[in-house]
């Protein structure tokens, strides 16, 4: 098909585009942009000097000899977003900004999905910074579950006691509406998990508990120490942890 404007492909032969094309030849290049593959028109302005500053875009060249110098710090814009259109009445002058929000303007179901793919990565961002601040700071008054057993600690907080008795399987039926669970604490099996408080974690025997991330796979003190590894290793597929990982997935105002 010709090229209403006498564009030829870019590479035909050898070095064509930067030895032996006149001035005034305009070629057709195709570029990756965010994944995207866009043609465009370059036009040969230089026969020397650096090769990159020998073309220029042919919607810039036209704007230059047709309507004056493109001020510093815009384009030349394609308002259909198709850069094979160089009409006329397609280009506009812009800033970087007013590119970035045409596509927005021009489909505005595809910009409604991209909101919400960019929220919800930035969500995703955010919990997992969450979780890595909650690894290293224990919230005084929360409550996390520990396993004597095994002397573990799950860094999963609970903002009270109950959710985390349900969480991990334990009968709260007769729980008292004061919250002072006492009795059933006492009953609790010592291979259960027991609730303990986050100020309680730094004093005592508690201070030696490992404290353990399982979503994140990760310690307080980043990398474990074989034996802590292997104490980690005993949980692994039990019930309590699988228990242990869905908590950890519960939104934390949920818990």
């Amino acid at each position: 098909m010709t090229d209403p404007y006498g564009a030829i492909r870019n590479g035909h032969g050898p070095g064509v585009r930067k030895v032996s094309l006149p001035l005034g030849t305009v070629v057709i290049r195709a570029e990756r942009v965010n994944g995207r593959t866009l043609e465009c028109r370059y036009v040969k302005i230089k026969m020397e000097g650096p090769t990159g500053l020998r073309w220029m875009l042919y919607a810039r060249w036209w704007w230059e000899r047709n309507r004056g110098p493109v001020p510093r710090g815009q384009l030349v814009l394609h308002l259909d977003g198709d850069t094979m259109n160089d009409a006329p009445e397609n280009l506009a002058l812009g800033t970087p900004g007013d590119k970035a929000v045409l596509p927005h303007i021009r489909d505005e179901a595809w910009a409604r999905a991209q909101y919400d793919r960019a929220s919800q990565a930035s969500q995703e961002v955010t919990r997992f910074r969450g979780k890595l601040h909650r690894l290293d700071f224990v919230h005084p008054t929360y409550w996390y579950p520990a396993l004597d057993e095994v002397g573990v600690v799950f860094n999963i907080p609970f903002r009270r006691r109950k959710p985390l008795l349900e969480a991990f399987g334990i009968d709260t039926r007769e729980y008292p509406p004061n919250g002072a669970a006492r009795a059933i604490l006492a009953k609790l099996d010592p291979n259960v998990t027991r609730p303990v408080r986050g100020r309680d974690l730094k004093s005592g025997i508690l201070s030696t508990y490992i404290r353990y991330d399982p979503e994140l796979e990760a310690g307080s003190h980043g990398t474990l120490e074989a034996w802590e590894e292997a104490r980690i290793r005993t949980l692994r597929g039990t019930p309590v942890w699988e228990l242990a990982l869905r908590a950890a997935k519960t939104d934390l105002r949920k818990r």
